[in-house]
């Protein structure tokens, strides 16, 4: 009889500490990012980066502690708040932050800025968490993808004016030309970045053409990963009648080829060249 008594004792005993158990087991639940993988290019600007809870509002906030890894280095790729935690307010969803893409004018390739889940907290309970959505890849893909050519240039050009009939050389700062020699000519131009932002703008389109005769055509130039343009669409005036047009490659960080040429509205006459640039 006491065994029995004994063993219903034990039972009661155990009985008691599963109950307590259960009652003190802090309840799991779950927090995503919203994204796993985002692919940007430089120039995006900024990138929102989203904590939610799939199953639901919390009755309590939720602390999420969270981290940084990648290629990507903090302060010369990307800027950030200071914080590594976040607050999800009790009866939200979700709650997010901002990483600001740096755009700069170096040619530095592709890189990654990882997020990931260190830690979640509710009312001082670790809250445990799966492997799932735990960590953001953010590729930063960037679209400076030729060498930045701001600076003063020098260049080596040739040059023909052409008619209905025929094709003639020019010169140019008083010099004559032989009767069946090419004119090549030296001399030297610039390549502005005023705002910093890779809008370049270049002195003399005609690399020196017209250089006798004071008229030296500005113009942008736009770089398409190492394609070089003027507008190309006849807004570009030369002696304010005379549509112009230029096209270029960036061959390295020191070297250009520039083609250039204009035309009469009626097509009868106008002029073309080319130029070789090197970075002084």
């Amino acid at each position: 009889m006491s065994s029995i008594k004994q063993y219903c004792r034990n039972l009661m005993v155990v009985c008691t500490i599963a109950t307590l158990s259960s009652c003190l087991k802090t309840p799991q639940f779950d927090v995503f990012l919203r994204e796993t993988q985002i692919t940007v290019t430089e120039s995006t600007g900024s990138v929102e980066v989203e904590f939610y809870l799939p199953d639901g509002p919390r009755k309590q906030e939720v602390e999420i502690s969270y981290g940084f890894g990648g290629t990507a280095v903090e302060g010369k790729h990307y800027t950030t708040r200071e914080e590594r935690y976040i607050y999800i307010p009790d009866g939200n969803e979700a709650s997010s932050f901002t990483i600001n893409i740096i755009n700069n004018i170096d040619v530095d390739g592709p890189r990654s800025i990882v997020v990931r889940i260190i830690l979640v907290v509710q009312n001082g309970n670790t809250i445990f968490q799966g492997a799932e959505n735990q960590t953001l890849t953010i590729q930063v893909n960037d679209d400076d993808c030729s060498p930045y050519i701001a600076g003063e240039w020098s260049y080596t050009s040739s040059y023909f004016m052409y008619s209905e009939y025929d094709t003639v050389a020019v010169g140019q700062d008083n010099q004559e030309l032989e009767i069946g020699e090419d004119p090549v000519f030296t001399g030297s131009v610039s390549i502005l970045d005023p705002r910093e932002d890779r809008n370049y703008f270049i002195t003399d389109m005609f690399a020196g053409m017209f250089s006798d005769l004071d008229i030296t055509t500005p113009c942008p130039l736009f770089d398409s990963c190492g394609a070089l343009s003027g507008p190309n669409d006849g807004s570009i005036l030369l002696m304010q009648e005379l549509p112009a047009y230029i096209n270029g490659q960036i061959m390295d960080d020191k070297t250009i080829s520039l083609e250039f040429e204009y035309v009469s509205k009626d097509d009868s006459g106008g002029g073309f060249g080319n130029a070789i640039l090197t970075r002084k």
